[in-house]
């Protein structure tokens, strides 16, 4: 599954950071793979199959801190929310519509929730779901993974619906029929109609996918598989990069800028007042008459408040792509930049000549 990172509130709104996937969906995947003809390679498409499969089976075992099963449903599982990264890895995300038993605030009967080509049945008739109606819809994504096109398609909901609910679903094998049978027998297993019928959760089909695999040679490496991401990612991917590249350059100047320019204006003004002091205590020496009485001493110098340096105190940026320098001013106890008055000579004693 994508992280994680953090949640957090800005002012009235809930935000979360989740890890950053450089890859694509599986969605892209399939729409650039069907542009140069035919459906992905059998090794890697049940390489990222089992992956999903198995990230599903982990949100529907989840548990609360106190060991409570949460009861997880996806309720959107589809090629869109499947990520592939660069590094071969498959993550399911986009759990912006699930439901957790435990939750507070469930959603209204009725209302579907999720991409309506990739709901189940009982979705669609507005029942109540649990971990097999996710089966159900990552049924449909290893079909059309597999075979290379859209299980339901149709120019309208209502069309698309009446597909759903009353359509034959063909075998993958017959449809490909270089898919191992075992393979095409797991995907119709998930794609039984009836709740009862249907195979009961997302780590036995991971476990099928990954035994069918074997008569193919087994599943794709993660290189293999990366190797394919990058190679139909193409420019989409090349423009993620150089737009990462440039905010990271972007960040590292703006980190380093105003530190830089304040202490460049800081150092001239500190030789400026330097130069001012030694400057009017030269005058005042020089305003004095000859033998007006005066004891001569030597000019003391101009003292001069330095600022300390504050030094980052801490870094905000788990949200956000530039990281914020956070700085606390130091404090003096001669106030920054103000210049002592020189000394000035002791009137003479009187009667002195």
């Amino acid at each position: 599954m994508v992280a994680t990172l953090d949640l957090g509130r800005e002012g009235d709104q809930l935000f979360q950071v989740l890890e950053l996937v450089l890859g694509a969906s599986m969605r892209q995947l399939l729409d650039a793979q069907s542009e140069r003809g035919g459906p992905l390679p059998i090794p890697v498409a049940l390489a990222l199959l089992t992956q999903a499969a198995r990230g599903l089976a982990d949100a529907h075992a989840a548990r609360s801190l106190t060991g409570q099963a949460l009861d997880l449903v996806h309720r959107d599982v589809s090629p869109h929310n499947v990520l592939v990264g660069i590094d071969g890895r498959a993550r399911l995300s986009d759990f912006g519509v699930a439901r957790a038993a435990a939750r507070v605030s469930q959603t209204e009967s009725g209302e579907l929730k999720g991409k309506l080509a990739y709901a189940s049945p009982e979705q669609l008739r507005g029942d109540p779901v649990d971990a097999r109606s996710d089966v159900f819809s990552l049924g449909i994504v290893a079909w059309e993974v597999l075979v290379g096109r859209r299980l339901f398609e149709a120019d309208n909901p209502l069309a698309i619906v009446d597909k759903m609910t009353r359509q034959a679903i063909p075998r993958v094998d017959e449809m490909r029929p270089e898919v191992p049978a075992s393979v095409a027998d797991a995907v119709a297993a998930a794609l039984v109609r009836g709740l009862d019928a249907r195979l009961s959760s997302a780590a036995e089909l991971a476990a099928r996918l990954e035994r069918g695999a074997s008569e193919v040679g087994g599943l794709a490496s993660t290189a293999e598989v990366a190797e394919v991401v990058r190679s139909l990612s193409g420019p989409w991917l090349s423009d993620i990069e150089q737009t990462i590249a440039a905010r990271a350059q972007e960040a590292s100047m703006a980190s380093g800028r105003p530190r830089r320019t304040r202490w460049s204006r800081g150092a001239a003004a500190l030789v400026a007042l330097a130069l001012a002091g030694w400057a009017v205590a030269r005058w005042t020496r020089a305003a004095d008459p000859p033998g007006a009485g005066v004891v001569e001493e030597a000019p003391s110098p101009a003292v001069v408040a330095a600022p300390r340096d504050p030094g980052p105190v801490g870094v905000a940026g788990a949200a956000t792509d530039t990281p914020a320098v956070v700085e606390a001013p130091g404090s003096d106890p001669v106030p920054e930049g103000e210049v002592a008055e020189p000394a000035r000579a002791a009137p003479a004693a009187s009667g002195a000549r």
